[in-house]
């Protein structure tokens, strides 16, 4: 009943802020044990399943809260963020509230003056300020050298029972085979410019995007990655991180050219592999996600179908401050990690996959890319050919996608 009451906010954000305030105001009124005088949701693009703003309650108290509309995340925060800053991230701690039933579900913070690195970057992406992308450049850095020193700190190896207990699982493996795959796509119709075919019938097609041809179909590709993504392939090699480290989830510390987190609903000691995979999705390659409209408006699409192939050209790339992100996080996280492991013998043959199939659930399972309402039909194929794309990483012939990992693939 809780998620369906937070789902309903988070809908009604969008078309009657009014309203969805005033059923927030009262949900939480109930659920925290204390009264709530005023909330004022804030509709982020980022928030793609969660919703967050402020509140004031009568005793003239003011936080910042974050609520996740799926089950089962709240109430793991308080420990998580504890585990987090003994690993040494910089963190924001929730504060724990015991007078009321909704902290399964809701998350309140004390009110921190900064914007989130999303909020930054994207002012960046708008003003192209040679200084501010130069700031943000320096910020990412800093942050990808302590993020790897974190893991090299906290590097263990845990078994399967512990990987499955990973709060992780539920962003990657449990979206694709206990949830999102059926419910957003179970006998969907799918709409491309020109094209609509079902889910079902798109899951034979192989596909060819931008000249290349990959050699395996959607639904060939989906048994792989809940392959790579079982308790079983991820287990091994293991640190402390923050699961869904994507820019929403940092605030940016300009003055200290740092990034500090929070939100660590899926935080615990899993594979660095599935740790690494938000970040590098969502910061870099999934700004259409979020800013759907104007992809549409950017982007030049052809979809064809021949037989038993579907072909697609897209001309979708990132910024160069988008890709510079990216390039640090591989050098500065990836490549020593890689190497650390290589040195130490303990890097497991399927890292690779683990990492790819964690990638290709990103476009697919976020958001339900079938949705004709949130997804323009030309940038639902973008996220069809990032699936396929990123689930071939490094066992495809050579394409865009790969070429951005380099070295890493050989």
């Amino acid at each position: 009943m809780d998620s369906a009451v937070l789902s309903e906010v988070q809908r009604l954000q969008f078309s009657d802020i009014t309203r969805a305030n005033e059923l927030l105001c009262s949900f939480l009124t109930r659920g925290l044990g204390i009264h709530v005088k005023k909330a004022a949701l804030r509709p982020l693009a980022v928030s793609l399943n969660s919703i967050n703003g402020t509140i004031q309650t009568e005793a003239g108290e003011a936080f910042f809260f974050k609520a996740h509309v799926e089950e089962g995340t709240g109430s793991r925060e308080y420990y998580n963020s504890g585990l987090l800053e003994k690993a040494g991230y910089p963190i924001v701690r929730p504060i724990l509230r015991t007078g009321g039933d909704l902290t399964e579900h809701v998350l309140l913070y004390r009110i921190v003056q900064l914007p989130t690195l999303f909020d930054a970057m994207r002012e960046s992406d708008l003003n192209d300020d040679p200084g501010q992308i130069s700031r943000l450049q320096a910020a990412n850095e800093n942050i990808h050298r302590q993020l790897f020193s974190i893991y090299q700190g906290s590097l263990t190896a845990i078994d399967r029972s512990q990987s499955e207990r990973s709060p992780i699982n539920q962003l990657f493996l449990d979206r694709l085979v206990k949830g999102r795959r059926e419910t957003f796509y179970s006998g969907a119709t799918i709409r491309f410019p020109g094209l609509s075919l079902s889910f079902e019938e798109m899951l034979a097609l192989k596909w060819t995007i931008n000249g290349v041809s990959y050699n395996l179909s959607l639904g060939e590709l989906l048994e792989d990655l809940a392959a790579s993504l079982t308790p079983a392939a991820c287990s091994g090699p293991a640190i402390i991180g923050h699961g869904d480290a994507h820019n929403g989830n940092v605030f940016y510390d300009e003055a200290g050219d740092c990034g500090i987190y929070f939100d660590p609903a899926f935080a615990g000691l899993h594979s660095p592999f599935l740790d690494v995979a938000k970040p590098l999705y969502h910061n870099t390659f999934g700004q259409w996600l979020y800013f759907t409209e104007e992809a549409a408006q950017r982007l030049k699409v052809s979809v064809r179908r021949i037989g038993s192939a579907i072909y697609v050209d897209h001309d979708y790339w990132p910024n160069r401050l988008r890709m510079e992100t990216h390039q640090s996080r591989l050098s500065l996280v990836v490549a020593p990690l890689v190497q650390l492991l290589s040195g130490r013998r303990r890097l497991e043959s399927g890292w690779l996959s683990t990492l790819r199939s964690a990638l290709a659930c990103c476009p697919l399972l976020t958001m339900n890319l079938a949705d004709i309402v949130r997804f323009p039909d030309s940038v639902r194929v973008l996220g069809f050919a990032h699936t396929i794309q990123f689930a071939h990483l490094g066992a495809a012939p050579k394409c865009s996608v790969s070429d951005l990992f380099g070295d890493l693939l050989q």
